[in-house]
């Protein structure tokens, strides 16, 4: 795991066409933004997780 410490309005590339910027921190969130082309999906973490544990369930 890659980990950084990035300040507002500072962000990482991954790839040529994957861009993820700080737009915000205000106490203990973060706000992310993203620009990724359309077909990927980008999803967060706990959404993937609850997922997996519904499908896992047969909920």
């Amino acid at each position: 795991m890659l980990n950084l410490t990035l300040k507002e309005n500072e962000g990482l590339k991954l790839g040529q066409e994957i861009e993820i910027k700080v737009i915000k921190i205000k106490q203990n969130k973060v706000e992310l933004g993203t620009t990724a082309p359309e077909h990927l999906k980008i999803s967060r973490t706990a959404n993937c997780i609850a997922n997996a544990l519904t499908i896992n369930n047969g909920d």
